[in-house]
């Protein structure tokens, strides 16, 4: 039997993904069959995220100076929120510009992950020093950015409803 040669398996795996392209256009015809749209209930959303997200993170663990909580929590949606554009700015096959005219958001299991990626680093460390309770601020900001993720999942699911065509 051979010896299975893990450093060339591994190379040639390297170059494979570096030269084949990971995403793959289609010409897809996605339309909204109600007239509400993502876009139409974003400011409710976004206000009722960054309540949830404020209070629960400065309740749970202790944390102290709720404008500072607030502040904490609004940058890290806003780069969660802004992860996707910057995604699309290094796409390769789509031009930004065409790319955003087209893109929509589809609250999901990736959003959370890409949400979870984003905001836990800035809140973790930006209220670390600040909290009561340091044990469970990181279960709290977790907790809340699931909480409300599966809320904007639910809102979204039950008023802009579409289909593939």
């Amino acid at each position: 039997m051979k010896h299975i040669q893990y450093p060339t398996t591994l190379c040639l795996l390297a170059v494979l993904l570096l030269c084949l392209p990971v995403t793959a256009g289609a010409n897809s015809s996605w339309f909204w069959i109600s007239e509400t749209r993502p876009y139409d209930v974003l400011p409710y959303v976004v206000a009722g995220t960054l309540l949830m997200e404020t209070l629960g993170i400065w309740r749970i663990p202790g944390t102290k100076g709720l404008m500072r909580v607030f502040c904490l929590v609004c940058l890290g949606n806003l780069v969660s929120f802004a992860m996707p554009y910057l995604d699309l700015m290094f796409d390769p096959i789509y031009p930004f510009d065409q790319a955003l005219d087209s893109y929509f958001f589809t609250v999901g299991a990736s959003y959370l992950v890409m949400t979870l990626v984003a905001e836990v680093p800035i809140l973790y460390f930006g209220l670390r020093k600040h909290t009561a309770h340091r044990k469970r601020l990181l279960p709290a900001i977790i907790g809340c950015n699931v909480v409300t993720t599966v809320a904007v999942a639910v809102v979204e699911r039950t008023v802009c409803q579409g289909g593939w065509a």
